[in-house]
Formats: structure tokens, C-alpha cells, sequence
């Protein structure tokens, strides 16, 4: 039985149901943190992602990796309590959000290898995200106009950590001429780590 590793635990692939495949239930971007008319209150997320959908979407896979990667690691609790209260299955990924205006791929990360950058997602898909045992369902993997040297290096740690873990890879572009001039680049590097291209969506 092929399985997929939700927040609160492995859900069966025949009982996802129907899928968003990028969702995003918090988003914030760095120096959040210093406006103090914007203070995050967990409750108030509570309440906001927990609202009637109309049955639309009774099944969410969102992507919960944005363009502050450390502080959304802060915060995967929050996706198991929206989890819980409303009953909709979220798995959540692992990865970085691209290179582009400095806000997503974090400057410490683009200097590192892939494989460091592999032990990262390993780690997180094996054990949880920063120590809470929470545990990502796949690997997001994040380009722009032009994949950027940085970009590629996490590209490939992408894949090395599918080829360790089997998880799934999702790409994201932000609009379609982007995913047209980087889907190339992103192909390439697949083939070159050896991915499964079954497990791999964008």
C-alpha cells in the first residue's frame, strides 16, 4: 500500500481524496518580526484556517515551506492543530522557495552543497521538523526566471534526498514563462540525480 506522510502521521495514497497541491495556511517574509502592529498570534491562525470550504476541499496538501523557511519551521505545530480541528488531511514539505529578491532561498543555504543540503531535507523527512517529530510528506524544490547557481545546488540536494527517501519532489515556479524558461534546467537535473519522474510533479 503505497503511503504518504501527513503532519499527524501516514495517511493511505487511496485516502487523500481529492488534493491542492500548494496551499499556503501562513505566509510571512523577513522583518515581520519587527513591526509591532503585526504581532502572529497562534489563535488567530487557528481560527483563519479553520473556516467552511463548502466541501470543496475537504483534502489539503499545502506547501508550507515559504519564503522565511526558519521561522515557517517554527510554526508545524500549528499545522497539526488545524489538522485536528477541522479534520482535513495537510502534509507539509520540506525545501526552500527560490533565490529570487533575496526573500526565499536563505543566504547560509546558497553557499552549501547539495548534499548538505540533502542531510537537511533528510533529516527533516526522517525525524521532523526542528525537533518536534512532525514529519514533511515531500520536497519542494524552487526556481526562477533563470535557475541560479544556488537554486541548482538545492535543486540537486532535492533530488539526492528522493533518491535516499523516496519522497515526492513538487516544483514551483511562480508564472508559467518562468516554468517554461527554468522547466528545462530543473529536467536536467532530475535525470543527472537519477529521481524516480513518477514522484516528481510541477
Amino acid at each position: 500500500m503505497s503511503m504518504v506522510m501527513g503532519v499527524t502521521g501516514p495517511i493511505a495514497a487511496e485516502d487523500l481524496g481529492r488534493t491542492l497541491v500548494h496551499e499556503h495556511i501562513v505566509i510571512t517574509y523577513p522583518g515581520e518580526e519587527l513591526d509591532r502592529s503585526r504581532t502572529w498570534k497562534r489563535a488567530d491562525n487557528r481560527r483563519s484556517g479553520h473556516r467552511p470550504d463548502g466541501g470543496v476541499a475537504r483534502r489539503r496538501v499545502p506547501n508550507l515551506r515559504r519564503s522565511l523557511p526558519d521561522r515557517a519551521r517554527s510554526r508545524p505545530e500549528l499545522y497539526v492543530e488545524i489538522a485536528e480541528r477541522t479534520g482535513m488531511q495537510i502534509v507539509c514539505t520540506t525545501g526552500f522557495y527560490t533565490e529570487f529578491n533575496g526573500i526565499g532561498l536563505p543566504v547560509y543555504w546558497r553557499a552549501r552543497d547539495p548534499e548538505e543540503i540533502a542531510e537537511l531535507y533528510v533529516s527533516e523527512l526522517v525525524d521532523g521538523i526542528a525537533g518536534t517529530g512532525i514529519r514533511p510528506g515531500a520536497i519542494k524544490a524552487a526556481t526562477g526566471v533563470e535557475v541560479t547557481p544556488a537554486e541548482r545546488r538545492a535543486l540537486s540536494g532535492a533530488a539526492l534526498a528522493h533518491r535516499e527517501t523516496g519522497a515526492a519532489i513538487i516544483t514551483h515556479n511562480r508564472t508559467l514563462a518562468e516554468w517554461r524558461c527554468s522547466a528545462g534546467g530543473v529536467r536536467r537535473i532530475r535525470r543527472r540525480s537519477d529521481p524516480d519522474p513518477d514522484r516528481a510533479s510541477g
